[in-house]
Protein backbone atom coordinates (compact mmCIF):
# COMPACT_ATOMS: atom_id res chain seq x y z
CA UNK A 1 0.00 0.00 0.00
CA UNK A 2 2.84 2.39 0.74
CA UNK A 3 4.34 1.76 -2.68
CA UNK A 4 0.99 2.34 -4.41
CA UNK A 5 0.36 5.60 -2.57
CA UNK A 6 3.85 6.86 -3.49
CA UNK A 7 3.28 5.93 -7.14
CA UNK A 8 -0.06 7.73 -7.20
CA UNK A 9 1.53 10.86 -5.81
CA UNK A 10 4.23 10.80 -8.47
CA UNK A 11 1.69 10.34 -11.26
CA UNK A 12 -0.48 13.15 -9.95
CA UNK A 13 2.51 15.45 -9.79
CA UNK A 14 3.45 14.51 -13.35
CA UNK A 15 -0.05 15.19 -14.65
CA UNK A 16 -0.16 18.58 -12.96
CA UNK A 17 3.14 19.49 -14.56
CA UNK A 18 1.73 18.63 -18.00
CA UNK A 19 -1.54 20.54 -17.66
CA UNK A 20 -1.66 23.83 -19.61
CA UNK A 21 -1.20 26.94 -17.47
CA UNK A 22 0.31 25.00 -14.57
CA UNK A 23 3.91 25.10 -13.41
CA UNK A 24 5.96 23.29 -10.81
CA UNK A 25 8.21 25.21 -8.40
CA UNK A 26 11.09 23.66 -6.52
CA UNK A 27 10.73 23.97 -2.75
CA UNK A 28 14.44 24.95 -2.63
CA UNK A 29 14.01 28.08 -4.75
CA UNK A 30 15.23 31.21 -2.97
CA UNK A 31 13.13 34.22 -2.12
CA UNK A 32 13.68 37.49 -3.95
CA UNK A 33 13.92 39.25 -0.57
CA UNK A 34 17.52 39.91 0.44
CA UNK A 35 17.96 40.51 4.16
CA UNK A 36 20.70 40.65 6.78
CA UNK A 37 20.22 37.94 9.39
CA UNK A 38 22.69 38.62 12.17
CA UNK A 39 26.15 39.86 13.09
CA UNK A 40 28.80 38.87 15.61
CA UNK A 41 28.66 42.26 17.34
CA UNK A 42 25.58 43.12 19.41
CA UNK A 43 24.39 46.39 20.89
CA UNK A 44 26.43 47.43 23.91
CA UNK A 45 29.40 45.17 23.18
CA UNK A 46 32.95 46.16 24.12
CA UNK A 47 34.82 45.29 20.94
CA UNK A 48 38.56 44.60 20.81
CA UNK A 49 40.59 46.70 18.38
CA UNK A 50 41.67 43.91 16.03
CA UNK A 51 38.67 41.59 16.23
CA UNK A 52 36.85 41.03 12.90
CA UNK A 53 33.10 41.65 12.62
CA UNK A 54 31.04 39.14 10.61
CA UNK A 55 27.64 40.00 9.07
CA UNK A 56 25.36 37.17 7.86
CA UNK A 57 22.82 37.29 5.00
CA UNK A 58 20.15 34.96 3.63
CA UNK A 59 21.72 34.63 0.17
CA UNK A 60 25.08 34.92 -1.56
CA UNK A 61 26.50 38.45 -1.71
CA UNK A 62 27.72 40.38 -4.74
CA UNK A 63 31.10 41.57 -3.49
CA UNK A 64 31.10 44.47 -5.97
CA UNK A 65 28.30 46.02 -3.91
CA UNK A 66 30.31 45.93 -0.67
CA UNK A 67 31.90 49.28 0.18
CA UNK A 68 32.27 51.83 2.96
CA UNK A 69 28.97 53.32 1.75
CA UNK A 70 26.94 50.10 1.88
CA UNK A 71 28.56 48.67 5.05
CA UNK A 72 29.15 51.71 7.23
CA UNK A 73 31.32 51.92 10.35
CA UNK A 74 31.45 55.32 12.03
CA UNK A 75 32.34 56.85 15.38
CA UNK A 76 29.46 58.22 17.44
CA UNK A 77 31.34 60.17 20.12
CA UNK A 78 32.04 63.88 19.67
CA UNK A 79 35.84 63.72 19.63
CA UNK A 80 36.01 61.13 16.84
CA UNK A 81 33.12 62.20 14.62
CA UNK A 82 34.23 62.13 11.00
CA UNK A 83 37.39 60.12 11.68
CA UNK A 84 37.34 57.30 9.08
CA UNK A 85 37.20 53.71 10.30
CA UNK A 86 39.78 51.90 8.19
CA UNK A 87 39.90 48.19 7.48
CA UNK A 88 39.23 45.55 4.85
CA UNK A 89 36.12 43.73 3.65
CA UNK A 90 35.92 40.14 2.49
CA UNK A 91 33.36 37.40 1.83
CA UNK A 92 33.31 34.24 3.96
CA UNK A 93 30.94 31.27 4.41
CA UNK A 94 28.18 31.59 6.99
CA UNK A 95 27.89 29.34 10.05
CA UNK A 96 26.16 26.70 7.88
CA UNK A 97 29.07 26.65 5.45
CA UNK A 98 27.27 28.39 2.57
CA UNK A 99 29.84 30.24 0.47
CA UNK A 100 29.75 34.05 0.24
CA UNK A 101 26.83 34.38 2.66
CA UNK A 102 28.72 36.62 5.10
CA UNK A 103 30.80 39.79 5.02
CA UNK A 104 33.85 40.01 7.28
CA UNK A 105 35.17 43.44 8.21
CA UNK A 106 38.70 43.33 9.62
CA UNK A 107 39.63 46.65 11.25
CA UNK A 108 43.06 48.04 10.48
CA UNK A 109 45.38 47.25 13.35
CA UNK A 110 47.31 49.99 15.15
CA UNK A 111 51.06 50.14 14.77
CA UNK A 112 52.03 52.91 17.19
CA UNK A 113 52.64 52.87 20.93
CA UNK A 114 49.32 54.61 21.72
CA UNK A 115 47.38 52.06 19.60
CA UNK A 116 45.29 54.90 18.17
CA UNK A 117 46.19 54.81 14.46
CA UNK A 118 44.14 51.73 13.57
CA UNK A 119 40.53 51.30 12.49
CA UNK A 120 39.12 51.51 16.02
CA UNK A 121 40.50 53.81 18.73
CA UNK A 122 40.74 52.66 22.37
CA UNK A 123 39.26 54.62 25.26
CA UNK A 124 35.58 53.61 25.45
CA UNK A 125 34.99 55.24 22.06
CA UNK A 126 31.50 54.63 20.65
CA UNK A 127 30.99 53.20 17.15
CA UNK A 128 28.03 52.30 14.98
CA UNK A 129 27.61 49.63 12.31
CA UNK A 130 24.94 50.58 9.76
CA UNK A 131 23.65 48.66 6.74
CA UNK A 132 21.30 51.01 4.87
CA UNK A 133 18.49 50.00 2.53
CA UNK A 134 17.03 51.85 -0.44
CA UNK A 135 13.85 52.54 1.54
CA UNK A 136 15.91 54.12 4.33
CA UNK A 137 17.57 56.50 1.89
CA UNK A 138 20.70 54.51 1.12
CA UNK A 139 22.11 55.44 -2.28
CA UNK A 140 24.53 52.51 -2.16
CA UNK A 141 23.34 49.23 -0.65
CA UNK A 142 24.55 45.65 -0.47
CA UNK A 143 23.10 43.38 -3.17
CA UNK A 144 23.00 39.64 -3.63
CA UNK A 145 24.37 37.84 -6.69
CA UNK A 146 20.92 37.97 -8.31
CA UNK A 147 20.95 41.77 -8.08
CA UNK A 148 18.39 42.09 -5.28
CA UNK A 149 19.08 45.11 -3.04
CA UNK A 150 19.12 44.72 0.72
CA UNK A 151 15.53 45.11 1.92
CA UNK A 152 16.04 44.61 5.66
CA UNK A 153 19.05 46.41 7.11
CA UNK A 154 20.75 46.46 10.48
CA UNK A 155 22.20 48.85 13.07
CA UNK A 156 24.55 47.96 15.92
CA UNK A 157 26.27 50.21 18.46
CA UNK A 158 29.36 49.21 20.45
CA UNK A 159 32.38 50.69 22.24
CA UNK A 160 36.11 50.02 22.35
CA UNK A 161 37.99 48.95 25.51
CA UNK A 162 38.73 51.57 28.14
CA UNK A 163 42.28 52.89 28.35
CA UNK A 164 44.51 50.38 30.11
CA UNK A 165 42.19 47.41 29.51
CA UNK A 166 42.94 44.53 27.15
CA UNK A 167 42.91 45.93 23.61
CA UNK A 168 43.54 42.93 21.38
CA UNK A 169 41.96 39.65 20.43
CA UNK A 170 44.56 36.87 20.50
CA UNK A 171 43.54 33.99 18.20
CA UNK A 172 46.49 31.87 19.35
CA UNK A 173 47.25 31.16 22.99
CA UNK A 174 50.86 30.53 22.05
CA UNK A 175 53.99 32.71 21.74
CA UNK A 176 54.75 34.37 18.38
CA UNK A 177 56.52 32.21 15.81
CA UNK A 178 58.39 33.20 12.65
CA UNK A 179 56.61 31.63 9.67
CA UNK A 180 58.56 33.06 6.73
CA UNK A 181 61.63 35.14 5.92
CA UNK A 182 62.47 36.61 2.51
CA UNK A 183 66.04 37.83 2.23
CA UNK A 184 67.03 40.69 -0.10
CA UNK A 185 68.17 39.72 -3.57
CA UNK A 186 70.85 42.41 -3.47
CA UNK A 187 73.46 43.37 -0.92
CA UNK A 188 72.45 46.98 -0.40
CA UNK A 189 75.10 48.42 -2.71
CA UNK A 190 74.46 52.12 -3.20
CA UNK A 191 74.79 51.89 -6.98
CA UNK A 192 72.25 49.03 -7.27
CA UNK A 193 69.51 48.96 -4.63
CA UNK A 194 68.73 48.97 -0.95
CA UNK A 195 68.33 45.77 1.04
CA UNK A 196 65.41 44.72 3.23
CA UNK A 197 64.33 41.49 4.91
CA UNK A 198 60.62 40.56 4.91
CA UNK A 199 59.63 38.69 8.08
CA UNK A 200 56.22 37.13 8.77
CA UNK A 201 54.82 35.92 12.10
CA UNK A 202 51.89 33.61 12.83
CA UNK A 203 50.05 36.30 14.82
CA UNK A 204 50.08 39.97 15.71
CA UNK A 205 53.00 41.26 17.77
CA UNK A 206 53.47 44.01 20.33
CA UNK A 207 54.23 47.15 18.24
CA UNK A 208 56.00 48.91 21.11
CA UNK A 209 59.47 50.21 20.13
CA UNK A 210 60.89 48.28 23.08
CA UNK A 211 59.75 45.06 21.40
CA UNK A 212 62.01 45.83 18.41
CA UNK A 213 65.17 46.34 20.42
CA UNK A 214 68.14 44.13 19.54
CA UNK A 215 67.67 42.38 22.89
CA UNK A 216 64.35 40.99 21.56
CA UNK A 217 64.68 40.63 17.78
CA UNK A 218 67.64 40.86 15.42
CA UNK A 219 69.12 39.62 12.14
CA UNK A 220 72.53 37.97 12.44
CA UNK A 221 75.11 36.85 9.89
CA UNK A 222 77.58 33.98 9.97
CA UNK A 223 81.35 33.95 9.95
CA UNK A 224 83.19 32.88 6.79
CA UNK A 225 82.75 29.13 7.38
CA UNK A 226 78.95 29.53 7.56
CA UNK A 227 78.54 28.99 11.30
CA UNK A 228 77.02 31.45 13.76
CA UNK A 229 79.31 32.51 16.64
CA UNK A 230 78.23 32.39 20.28
CA UNK A 231 78.19 36.19 20.37
CA UNK A 232 75.84 37.17 17.51
CA UNK A 233 77.10 39.35 14.67
CA UNK A 234 74.19 41.71 14.17
CA UNK A 235 73.23 43.31 10.87
CA UNK A 236 72.47 47.01 11.52
CA UNK A 237 69.11 48.30 10.39
CA UNK A 238 65.60 49.41 11.32
CA UNK A 239 62.34 47.49 11.79
CA UNK A 240 59.17 48.72 10.09
CA UNK A 241 55.68 47.32 10.79
CA UNK A 242 53.85 46.68 7.50
CA UNK A 243 50.84 44.76 8.79
CA UNK A 244 50.01 43.73 12.32
CA UNK A 245 46.65 42.11 12.98
CA UNK A 246 45.50 39.19 15.07
CA UNK A 247 46.21 36.37 12.63
CA UNK A 248 49.59 37.54 11.27
CA UNK A 249 52.25 40.23 11.32
CA UNK A 250 54.48 41.41 8.48
CA UNK A 251 57.70 43.30 9.20
CA UNK A 252 60.43 44.86 7.09
CA UNK A 253 63.99 45.02 8.32
CA UNK A 254 65.67 47.80 6.35
CA UNK A 255 69.41 47.20 6.30
CA UNK A 256 71.77 50.07 7.06
CA UNK A 257 74.91 49.58 4.98
CA UNK A 258 76.16 46.76 2.78
CA UNK A 259 75.64 43.03 3.36
CA UNK A 260 78.46 40.51 3.05
CA UNK A 261 78.09 38.20 0.03
CA UNK A 262 77.59 34.46 0.50
CA UNK A 263 77.07 34.69 4.25
CA UNK A 264 74.38 32.76 6.07
CA UNK A 265 71.76 34.91 7.78
CA UNK A 266 68.80 34.27 10.07
CA UNK A 267 66.25 36.16 12.16
CA UNK A 268 66.24 35.56 15.91
CA UNK A 269 63.59 36.47 18.49
CA UNK A 270 64.54 36.13 22.14
CA UNK A 271 62.43 35.00 25.08
CA UNK A 272 61.45 38.65 25.72
CA UNK A 273 59.79 39.15 22.31
CA UNK A 274 56.00 39.55 22.77
CA UNK A 275 52.84 39.04 20.76
CA UNK A 276 49.88 41.44 21.00
CA UNK A 277 48.65 39.96 24.27
CA UNK A 278 52.11 39.74 25.87
CA UNK A 279 52.81 36.02 25.30
CA UNK A 280 56.53 35.18 25.12
CA UNK A 281 58.70 32.25 24.07
CA UNK A 282 60.54 30.27 26.71
CA UNK A 283 63.58 30.11 24.39
CA UNK A 284 64.91 31.91 21.33
CA UNK A 285 62.98 31.35 18.09
CA UNK A 286 65.21 30.96 15.03
CA UNK A 287 64.17 31.35 11.41
CA UNK A 288 65.57 28.97 8.77
CA UNK A 289 69.11 29.85 7.68
CA UNK A 290 69.45 31.44 4.23
CA UNK A 291 72.58 32.33 2.25
CA UNK A 292 72.94 35.79 0.75
CA UNK A 293 73.72 36.27 -2.93
CA UNK A 294 77.25 35.98 -4.30
CA UNK A 295 79.04 38.78 -6.14
CA UNK A 296 78.79 36.83 -9.40
CA UNK A 297 74.99 36.74 -8.95
CA UNK A 298 74.84 40.43 -8.06
CA UNK A 299 76.91 41.51 -11.08
CA UNK A 300 75.50 38.74 -13.32
CA UNK A 301 79.06 37.76 -14.19
CA UNK A 302 80.28 34.22 -13.48
CA UNK A 303 83.92 35.32 -13.79
CA UNK A 304 83.68 37.39 -10.59
CA UNK A 305 85.49 35.69 -7.71
CA UNK A 306 84.22 36.27 -4.18
CA UNK A 307 87.81 36.81 -3.03
CA UNK A 308 88.41 39.55 -5.59
CA UNK A 309 88.43 43.14 -4.41
CA UNK A 310 85.33 45.02 -5.44
CA UNK A 311 84.04 48.50 -4.86
CA UNK A 312 80.88 50.54 -4.81
CA UNK A 313 80.41 54.19 -5.57
CA UNK A 314 78.14 57.11 -4.79
CA UNK A 315 77.80 59.74 -7.51
CA UNK A 316 76.22 63.15 -6.92
CA UNK A 317 75.99 65.88 -9.55
CA UNK A 318 74.66 68.33 -6.93
CA UNK A 319 71.73 69.24 -9.16
CA UNK A 320 69.54 68.69 -6.10
CA UNK A 321 70.35 68.25 -2.45
CA UNK A 322 68.91 64.77 -1.88
CA UNK A 323 72.33 63.28 -1.16
CA UNK A 324 73.22 65.80 1.54
CA UNK A 325 72.55 65.33 5.24
CA UNK A 326 71.31 68.76 6.29
CA UNK A 327 70.82 67.59 9.88
CA UNK A 328 74.51 66.70 10.36
CA UNK A 329 76.28 68.44 13.22
CA UNK A 330 78.93 70.66 11.59
CA UNK A 331 81.40 72.99 13.24
CA UNK A 332 81.21 75.36 10.27
CA UNK A 333 78.30 76.64 8.14
CA UNK A 334 77.14 74.13 5.54
CA UNK A 335 77.83 74.71 1.86
CA UNK A 336 75.15 75.79 -0.59
CA UNK A 337 74.06 73.53 -3.44
CA UNK A 338 72.64 75.27 -6.49
CA UNK A 339 72.37 74.38 -10.18
CA UNK A 340 75.05 71.73 -10.27
CA UNK A 341 77.64 73.42 -8.11
CA UNK A 342 78.54 73.48 -4.45
CA UNK A 343 79.91 76.70 -2.94
CA UNK A 344 80.71 78.09 0.49
CA UNK A 345 77.79 79.73 2.25
CA UNK A 346 79.95 82.47 3.81
CA UNK A 347 82.33 85.18 2.56
CA UNK A 348 85.84 85.63 3.93
CA UNK A 349 86.47 89.12 5.34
Amino acid sequence: MIINSHTTALVAATLLALLPGCKSESPSSTSATFVVLDTTVINGDTWLLNRPIDIYFNSAIDFNSVSTSSVIFRATDTLNLGVPVTGTYGLIPDVQGRANHAIRFTPACPSNLEFDNGGFVPGNVGYELLLPTESSGGYTVVRDVAGHPLSVGLTRQFVTPSLGDTYFYDPLFTPPRITDVLVPTGLGLLSIDTAAFEVTFDQGINPSPANFGSDRIYVEYSIADGSFPAIPQLIPGEWVVVNNCGDSAELLFQVSGVLLPERNVRVVTTSDFEDLSGDKNSNNDLSPTVMLSSLSEIYNDITVDSDDATYDQFIDDFAVGTGIDYSASLSQPSAEVNQGEIVASFIFP
